[in-house]
């Protein structure tokens, strides 16, 4: 993700990052839903879900504030009601970069930055993520996924 970032700095275009709030489960629905939601994606997005499997993180490259909405609409049309209504209906946080940070850190700090009282507003839950390289994990969980 940071060579995405350089490359973004690079062609001046930007990235967003939306995260969203899963339904408790298991690590399998989850699963499914990071295959369901790159289903749906360009071959140079990517899906994360953090390591205690409560938020899916969804990077766009080359999409700004105004296109974001966009392909989340054309995303919800193939993926499961369930997954959509995550999409449509837990989303916790959004971030552009570069107008909300220069590295991932700061963009997913700016994503986790919630009004105070709700359950994502814990300084930790930043650190909470962990990214590997696709394919590290057998269950899709952790990972930042790509189709390749």
């Amino acid at each position: 993700l940071d060579r995405d970032l350089r490359l973004a700095r690079r062609l001046r275009v930007n990235i967003t990052i939306t995260g969203f709030k899963l339904p408790d489960g298991h690590d399998e629905r989850q699963a499914r839903y990071t295959e369901e939601a790159l289903s749906g994606l360009r071959e140079f997005d990517a899906v994360m879900i953090d390591r205690d499997h409560s938020v899916m993180f969804v990077w766009l490259f080359d999409a700004n504030q105004e296109r974001t909405p966009q392909i989340f609409d054309r995303l919800c049309d193939h993926v499961s009601d369930e997954l959509a209504d995550v999409f449509v209906n837990s989303k916790v946080g959004h971030a552009e970069f570069p107008v909300d940070g220069l590295t991932f850190d700061a963009l997913l700090e700016s994503v986790l930055t919630v009004p105070a009282g709700t359950e994502l507003a814990d300084q930790e839950e930043k650190e909470r993520v962990e990214i590997y390289a696709a394919g590290d994990s057998p269950l899709l969980n952790d990972t930042a996924v790509r189709k390749y």
